[in-house]
C-alpha cells in the first residue's frame, strides 16, 4: 500500500492539471487518451521497478550501528527495497495497470 501511497504524486506530475473550469475539458481528453493512459502506466511501472531494487543495506547498516537492537540489524548488506518489502516479481506491472485503470477512471469522471 506504501508504493501505492508514494506513486500517486507522481501522477500529478504526468497529467496535467487544469488551471480553471474551462481546462477540465481539455485535462479529461488527456485522461481519456489511451496512449497517455500507457505513457503514465509505464512510467510507473519503470519508477516502481527501479525503486524495489534500491539498495537498503547501507542504511540499515548505519540504523543498526545507532540502534543494535533494532529489526535493521537483520537485514542482509546487500538487501533491496524489494526484498525487505517482500519479493513479488509482477508488482511494478500491477501497479502500472493500477495506474492506467485510475487514469480511466479519472477522465471518465472528469468528462
Amino acid at each position: 500500500m506504501r508504493p501505492v501511497c508514494a506513486a500517486l504524486p507522481l501522477l500529478a506530475l504526468l497529467a496535467p492539471v487544469p488551471a480553471s473550469a474551462a481546462d477540465a475539458r481539455d485535462a479529461a481528453a488527456v485522461l481519456n487518451d489511451p496512449a497517455t493512459q500507457e505513457r503514465m502506466a509505464d512510467t510507473i511501472t519503470a519508477l516502481v521497478g527501479a525503486m524495489m531494487q534500491m539498495p537498503v543495506g547501507p542504511l540499515a547498516e548505519a540504523v543498526a550501528r545507532i540502534d543494535p537492537s533494532s529489526d535493521a540489524a537483520r537485514i542482509p548488506p546487500d538487501a533491496t527495497v524489494g526484498d525487505v518489502a517482500g519479493r513479488d516479481p509482477g508488482y511494478a506491472e500491477r501497479m502500472g495497470g493500477d495506474v492506467r485503470a485510475s487514469a480511466r477512471m479519472a477522465g471518465h469522471a472528469a468528462s
